[in-house]
């Protein structure tokens, strides 16, 4: 077979650094149609973008052509040099060290893009650490087990629930 396929997709979630709230309402807008142009830029003919203040959520189809953390530090780092472009409020903007990845099954996408897309919408957000916690644990990721317990006091949507209990196209509703 002399062509390449893939059909990947990555729900991408980090924050501003020290969780300042930067990302306020006369920028955010701009930013998030930013970093989905720099990602539609990297071989990703989908994307969706969303947030609130202090963090951001990009779903995205992974291209072929990019190992995943050279395509955040490079999403990161030049959405760093453009929010600094914004004000001078802006020029001790950076994003934090860290990030969190998760793979996303074609058939929750749809669950996932509409998450992403109501970030601003909701409300009573989640601390950030929570909503990675019961992302972690709903994509089944082992090392987010350990911290279930915390999100379950925090996200009455997971009770006793696990990955498996969730309908297809289903997302931790709460969460956000």
């Amino acid at each position: 077979m002399p062509q390449t396929v893939t059909q990947l997709y990555v729900h991408l979630i980090f924050s501003t650094r020290k969780r300042r709230r930067l990302l306020d309402d006369n920028i955010r807008d701009r930013v998030h149609g930013y970093l989905a142009t720099l990602v539609r830029h990297l071989d990703s003919p989908y994307v969706v973008v969303g947030g609130v203040a202090d963090h951001v959520h990009i779903l995205f189809e992974m291209g072929k052509l990019r190992a995943p953390a050279d395509m955040v530090e490079h999403i990161k780092r030049a959405s760093s040099k453009f929010v600094k472009t914004l004000g001078a409020q802006y020029q001790s903007f950076y994003w934090q060290r860290g990030y969190s990845m998760f793979s996303v099954s074609p058939t929750h996408v749809p669950a996932v893009e509409t998450y992403v897309r109501n970030q601003a919408f909701v409300p009573g957000a989640m601390p950030l650490a929570t909503v990675k916690l019961a992302f972690g644990q709903w994509y089944g990721q082992k090392k987010y087990q350990s911290g279930l317990h915390r999100v379950r006091k925090k996200c009455h949507c997971l009770g006793s629930q696990t990955r498996s209990s969730f309908h297809v196209g289903s997302y931790p509703h709460g969460v956000e």
